[in-house]
């Protein structure tokens, strides 16, 4: 198994869905990564990344992560 750490800024405040059928929490949301240098243009890139969350993880980010925080 594959191991990655992904630090970056939300870019959009998270919403807490729950599934039909067991109810569980889940979260899908993005993150921007800015790559640590610069293109031929002399400028800093930026990779977003999609997320997902379930259960207890989800609805702590639900409740305390916003638009804009490092995570």
């Amino acid at each position: 198994m594959n191991s990655v750490i992904i630090n970056g800024r939300i870019t959009k405040d998270p919403e807490v869905h729950y599934t039909n059928n067991t109810n569980s929490a889940y979260i899908q949301f993005s993150i921007a990564v800015r790559k640590d240098f610069k293109n031929k243009d002399g400028q800093y890139e930026t990779i977003f990344v999609d997320c997902a969350a379930f259960s207890a993880t989800a609805q702590y980010i639900g409740n305390y992560v916003h638009k804009g925080d490092m995570l």
